[in-house]
């Protein structure tokens, strides 16, 4: 007599359907949580005494591809295979694994709005033979982060490059531009805090770029840099960036003043940005002529990190 069970787990529905005498099988109903950039899975223990069959389906409302992969583990959480997918709404693909993989875990993933059905079926072992039959799939380095990130580890990267020159190809350029996104997000975390064309500008309306470092007393000095690496921090449905700065004023190697948390930069958006950019503006009062190194400290908060970077002056 076939038996079901069902229960909720936050945007996750998980039905076990089984049958005497009959193979075992496990269907799992995963709906993104609706942010392009975050990654809703959940795991399920198998048999690594049997064979596996994994069946996934792309069952989103939305007129796009699902994307995601799903990581096979042995007992000991070693993980064996991790194996990218995207699919369009009703597309279905398979997979079969042999009972002499000793698969004892499945992590499923899906991106964004994506939603998948995926089913895994065993039973008894199905042969020397057909177990080589396996559906070819890449294979994608790093684990699988099972909580939702606004960038999780690099494994899916490559797979999001690939999608997204096949979108370009077929004409699809703003379903290859969202894939891009995600492929940089992917990378994100793995970037540390660094800053990247500091200049010195006119002014922070239009940011023509200073020819000369060289400032009277009180002259207002503006600084303009661009931030990689920075945490992007989920609070509710939106994103925070929170960097404070440090500065310092050096001549010849020493400190002859400063200022610690001279500037606080914090922005809440929507959308997970990896565009930064750091306006900053001093002056030195009553400074002897010469040259002197402005030292800026950056401190991410929602990560911990810091970095420092140092802009050259001249003081007439």
């Amino acid at each position: 007599m076939k038996r079901a069970i069902g229960w909720l787990v936050g945007t996750v529905i998980i039905s076990v359907f089984a049958a005497m005498g009959q193979a075992e099988e496990i269907a799992v109903d995963l709906q993104g949580e609706g942010r392009a950039s975050d990654m809703t899975s959940i795991e399920k223990r198998v048999s690594p005494d049997e064979d596996l069959s994994v069946t996934i389906k792309g069952t989103s409302r939305y007129q796009m591809p699902s994307r995601g992969k799903f990581t096979l583990y042995t007992e000991k959480r070693q993980r064996i295979k991790a194996v990218g997918y995207s699919l369009q709404p009703g597309e279905e693909k398979s997979w079969e694994f042999a009972a002499d993989t000793n698969i004892a875990f499945v992590n499923f993933g899906v991106y964004g709005k994506g939603a998948v059905r995926a089913i895994l079926r065993q039973g008894p072992p199905i042969g020397a033979a057909e177990a080589g039959a396996v559906t070819p799939a890449p294979d994608l380095p790093g684990p699988v982060v099972a909580e939702s990130s606004p960038a999780t580890a690099s494994g899916a990267f490559p797979s999001l490059l690939r999608e997204a020159e096949t979108s370009y190809h077929e004409g699809k350029t703003i379903e290859a531009i969202e894939t891009l996104k995600l492929a940089v997000l992917e990378i994100w975390k793995e970037v540390p805090l660094t800053v990247k064309n500091a200049r010195l500008v006119e002014d922070t309306q239009t940011y023509v770029t200073r020819r000369q470092n060289t400032f009277g007393a009180g002259e207002r000095i503006h600084i303009n840099a661009q931030i990689f690496g920075y945490a992007l921090k989920q609070i509710g449905e939106a994103w925070s960036i929170n960097i404070t700065t440090d500065v310092y004023f050096l001549q010849g190697g020493e400190i002859l003043a400063g200022q610690q948390n001279f500037g606080k930069f914090e922005l809440i958006t929507p959308i997970p940005s990896t565009e930064f950019r750091l306006d900053l503006t001093y002056w030195l009062n009553d400074a002897p002529a010469g040259a002197y190194d402005i030292q800026t400290v950056l401190h991410d908060q929602n990560s911990g990190q810091s970095t420092t970077f140092t802009t050259q002056i001249n003081m007439k």
